[in-house]
């Protein structure tokens, strides 16, 4: 039998789409204070939050009648006709917070405007008010929700342990505090303060949420969208989204499109599945983007999404091209990301600390023979080193090599700090910028076989190599099927020299049979392939003309910090933490 339900009964239907838990009381109480027109927001909590919750704000406040109005369901001042529905600019605007709220909590609301002699206090159980009464207060609003989920006792059974539950809060404030620098935020968990966030520029405030990591910053201005994003290098980047912000006209939302815009940009710099630390903060037209899609304003629709992702992605990479936590100075000229347009940018370093300290050693010290070229040698007229420096790049030489290690990482000086490269990888990225470019050229450099190289595959193999003739032609590969589920090579790319062409042409089978991502991807990977296996392997005795030459062509290629796979090929030990392992400091 179909029955209408009991105004209780929606209430905590409702209620459950947008308190799902303590964090997102706090989320909705701030955005309250926010619109209300806070300078001070303080929040204190105890319990996690489930025992009690308490926002103290100095906004403009309420009187008696919408003090006891703003717990009803849809009740709200920031909308009033269906035009205003679709350019929202304040963070609250549907009326459901405080209904929700209040409807599986015991909730106090002490509010005073500036104009009114007392201020009221509204006490609530349950979305039911108990009492109205005069209160004694100052101006501004003081909300405290106790015993949250009282009413709802299975609720409490979907929370995570304290601990988690505590960091969403933090993380909540954290993100919200990003949009609104000029405003201070308060934050006591049990009677103790955890974190002061005092006025300041948005850089300021980039810098005191995500102090001691290195972030660098850009910009773009559209017509219609203007983006800043505060981001860490590479090398700082994380598993999952968790570290990323990402705000939309003062809201901080969840988005998938955006979050993998930024990771494409990085594409090649990190691992499948990481994404950097830091903000992008995004203003748009509210005509463009809808934030009437999910109970909790969480997410948004983006009229076309497309072109506002790309405009982020093609932004970004192009600043991640020069490495600005890296180089001093280097070569500004734009380039073409396969498959990409790029976009002029502004941009600009802040906050730069060191990186990870050393480790102490759980075994003893093995000894290897390894390089070790005395300093001056490196510093001499030698033809290597004159080439480099009088380019038109005008490049001033970042690393002195010491030495080589293991036959595997080289040792180099520069500044206040001792930095370990991996030959291979270092190599890997120079050989496949060189790939790149000659790609997006049409041109590539291609070497003659003195005899052709047969090459077995599997049939599937064989009929997609045969397909793709003319995409490996572009990249300097000349094949033909020769039957048999056969191949013969008669031309490869030069970077390849001497190395033996067939298990590269077995692994680049192998990517035109899976048949993922587009063939811009698919372009990448493969001269990804062709780059690793031209590259001077690990456990290989390098000259020091050849380390030389390595460190002065690594200067010069983009995302120099990071091979293709999106490995490090640098670590940087600072010379103060050096000076600390040996307590010298």
């Amino acid at each position: 039998m179909i029955r209408i339900l009991t105004e209780e009964i929606i209430r905590k239907i409702a209620a459950g789409e947008v308190v799902e838990r303590p964090a997102s009381v706090v989320k909705e109480l701030i955005e309250n204070s926010i619109d209300a027109g806070a300078r001070n927001v303080s929040v204190s909590i105890w319990q996690s939050g489930v025992g009690g919750i308490e926002v103290v704000d100095d906004g403009c406040g309420m009187d008696e009648r919408d003090a006891s109005l703003c717990i009803e369901h849809h009740a709200t001042s920031k909308i009033t006709t269906l035009d205003d529905l679709l350019l929202i600019k304040t963070l609250g605007f549907r009326g459901e917070a405080l209904s929700s709220i209040a409807a599986v909590s015991k909730i106090t609301i002490i509010t005073k405007k500036e104009d009114m002699e007392n201020g009221v206090r509204v006490y609530a159980e349950g979305g039911k008010i108990t009492s109205v009464t005069p209160y004694a207060s100052t101006t501004g609003t003081i909300i405290r929700v106790e015993n949250l989920f009282f009413n709802v006792p299975a609720r409490l059974k979907f929370l995570k342990t304290p601990r988690t539950e505590e960091n969403l809060i933090f993380e909540t404030i954290r993100n919200i505090s990003l949009s609104y620098p000029q405003i201070t935020f308060k934050y006591k968990k049990d009677g103790k303060d955890v974190l002061v966030l005092l006025p300041s520029s948005e850089h300021g405030r980039i810098q005191d949420v995500f102090i001691g990591r290195t972030i660098f910053k850009t910009e773009a201005h559209g017509n219609a969208v203007t983006f800043r994003a505060y981001l860490t290098p590479p090398h700082e980047a994380k598993k999952g989204t968790h570290g990323l912000v990402i705000v939309v006209n003062g809201r901080c939302i969840l988005d998938k499109g955006i979050a993998g815009a930024i990771a494409s940009a990085y594409e090649g710099l990190i691992e499948k599945g990481f994404y950097p630390q830091g903000a992008i903060i995004i203003e748009i037209n509210p005509e463009l983007v809808d934030v009437n899609v999910h109970p909790q304003k969480r997410e948004v629709r983006f009229r076309d999404s497309s072109l506002i992702f790309g405009f982020i992605r093609a932004n970004i990479n192009s600043v991640l091209k020069q490495s600005p936590w890296l180089k001093e100075k280097g070569a500004q000229g734009k380039e073409e990301k396969i498959g990409d347009k790029l976009i002029e940018k502004e941009r600009e370093i802040i906050g730069v600390d060191s990186l990870d300290g050393l480790v102490a050693a759980e075994k003893p010290l093995k000894y290897f023979k390894n390089q070790v070229f005395p300093y001056r040698d490196f510093l001499s007229s030698g033809s290597d080193f004159e080439e480099t420096t009088t380019t038109t790049m005008d490049f001033e030489p970042l690393l002195f090599p010491i030495g080589q290690i293991f036959s595997t990482y080289i040792v180099c000086e520069k500044e206040n700090e001792m930095i370990l490269i991996d030959q291979h990888a270092a190599s890997e990225r120079i050989n496949y910028e060189k790939l790149r470019k000659q790609y997006l050229s049409g041109k590539p450099f291609t070497q003659m076989l003195v005899m052709p190289v047969v090459v077995e595959l599997e049939e599937e193999e064989a009929i997609a190599i045969d397909e793709n003739e003319g995409l490996l032609r572009s990249m300097g590969i000349d094949s033909t099927m020769s039957g048999n589920n056969c191949v013969t090579l008669r031309a490869v790319p030069q970077i390849l020299g001497k190395e033996n062409p067939a298990p590269l042409m077995k692994e680049i089978a192998q990517i035109l049979c899976s048949g993922e991502g587009r063939t811009e991807e698919i372009v990448e990977r493969i001269l990804e392939r062709i780059a690793c296996h031209s590259s001077i392997r690990a456990g290989k005795s390098l000259e020091k003309d050849e380390i030389v030459s390595l460190l002065r062509e690594l200067e010069k290629v983009d995302f120099g910090s990071h091979c293709p796979h999106g490995r490090p090929i640098l670590y940087s030990i600072s010379l103060r933490e050096i000076e600390n392992k040996f307590g010298r400091r």
